[in-house]
């Protein structure tokens, strides 16, 4: 990490714990994981396929 990016996320996140910082980037992570996916037609022919992808 940049220390550009360092000072930028002590400004941020200067009032969260690692462990609350640590379930903010996770939640991001997953709001992106869902909806990549969100629209995504689904059939029983293409079900097992998609639901080996997510």
């Amino acid at each position: 990490m940049r220390v550009e990016e360092r000072e930028l996320f002590k400004r941020y996140f200067k009032n969260l714990t690692p462990r609350e910082r640590a379930v903010f980037e996770g939640g991001i992570t997953l709001g992106a994981l869902f909806h990549q996916f969100v629209g995504t037609p689904v059939s029983l022919k293409n079900r097992e396929i998609l639901e080996r992808a997510i």
